[in-house]
């Protein structure tokens, strides 16, 4: 009895044993995404496999074979001892965007089991544009004016993202319109369907905008980094031009602004000294004009003392020199005497007369220069 016990107990264990080491997936297939065009690979890893394995696309069995019959870019990739069943698609097109299932047979005392993934196949963008206007063309706008660019790129799948840059800063803009429109694929089937992406921008034109490039550039997860794909306008802003100015001189502030302080004393500085070296220059001119009216007056007087001597000289030579046949002095030669007296005598005033008015003048003048230079540095 007890041995018919210790049968039935070991029995036990080893069924407990056998079907607690059930098959499973070791790696279960993921999702995978590939460019149209690409190699794709769909993993299927089986621990402690004992059926039979193959895959289905949508439902539909594949195959146990390795080579899928009706599909030559579909293998299947088998290492049976270490439980690997992976499936390639080579050159995948939208035709094979589809869901995979890994699907592994049962075997006594192994149940089946199943395991999905999805194969998404991407379909770069086949162009990208902006609309009337050929890329790198010219747009002619006058400042301040508004203008409005719109981009649209085509056919691809999934929709592509648009990305505006002025320059190579990334524009920002809030009131930015993008759409997407979905363009159908051959006999409504969604796997053909692909996407057109439009994006429109509402800008108006600055001084700062000429010569300045705008770029749409389209953003897809099938587009290479290295190669961007893109296009751009440049601008041509006309606008009036600004105030002019010396470069490295002081800048002229702007109508609308009042002068700073420092300018306001600087001004008031230059216009001092205007009036200073004015001043000092007209005082230098007036000093030459009296020396040389001081000169040419003490020559005067020179020349009036020495024909006031030599009238004396005559004088006395006619007074005191006798007739040869007479021993008196005549009428006749009196009166000349007087005559000439009276003429050097007439000459000497007109010479003080002249002198005393050219230094009235002269004083007149300095009068009058002294009183502006005066009224000037008070109201400075």
């Amino acid at each position: 009895m007890d041995y018919v016990r210790q049968i039935l107990c070991l029995t036990t264990v080893g069924l407990s044993l056998v079907y607690g080491r059930q098959q499973y997936f070791r790696v279960q297939p993921r999702d995978v995404q590939v460019r149209e065009g690409g190699e794709a690979m769909l993993e299927c890893e089986v621990a402690n496999l004992a059926g039979q394995v193959q895959w289905a696309k949508e439902g539909f069995a594949l195959g146990f074979s390795s080579v899928i019959p009706g599909l030559p870019r579909h293998s299947m990739v088998v290492d049976r001892p270490h439980g690997i069943y992976n499936l390639r698609v080579s050159n995948a097109s939208l035709e094979d965007d589809a869901e995979y299932e890994c699907q592994v047979g049962p075997a006594k005392p192994h149940k089946a089991i199943r395991a999905k993934a999805r194969l998404n196949v991407m379909s770069p963008p086949s162009s990208v544009e902006i609309l009337n206007y050929r890329h790198f063309s010219k747009i002619e706008i006058k400042e301040n004016e508004e203008f409005h660019l719109e981009c649209r790129v085509r056919n691809a799948k999934p929709a592509a993202k648009i990305v505006w840059y002025r320059g190579i800063v990334e524009l920002n803009i809030p009131n930015r319109d993008d759409q997407i429109i979905e363009v159908p694929g051959n006999n409504g089937d969604k796997r053909f369907t692909r996407y057109d992406t439009h994006s429109r921008i509402s800008l108006k034109a600055t001084a700062q905008d000429d010569h300045a490039e705008y770029t749409c550039e389209a953003m897809h997860e099938a587009l290479s980094s290295d190669i961007p794909m893109k296009t751009s306008v440049q601008f041509s802003v006309f606008y009036p031009p600004g105030l002019s100015y010396i470069e490295g001189y002081t800048k002229v502030p702007p109508s609308n602004s009042s002068p700073s302080l420092d300018e306001e004393n600087l001004k008031n500085f230059s216009d001092f000294l205007i009036t200073v070296g004015t001043v000092v220059g007209t005082l230098i001119i007036l000093m030459n004009v009296l020396l040389i009216s001081c000169f040419l007056h003490r020559i005067s007087k020179k020349r009036i003392s020495e024909q006031s001597n030599q009238t004396r000289t005559w004088a006395t030579i006619e007074m005191c020199a006798p007739n040869s046949h007479n021993d008196t002095v005549t009428g006749e030669t009196l009166s000349s005497v007087n005559d000439k007296s009276a003429t050097y005598s007439n000459e000497g005033s007109k010479n003080d007369y002249v002198t005393k008015l050219t230094f009235q003048l002269l004083i007149n003048i300095l009068n009058d220069c002294v009183s502006v230079a005066a009224r000037d540095c008070l109201m400075w």
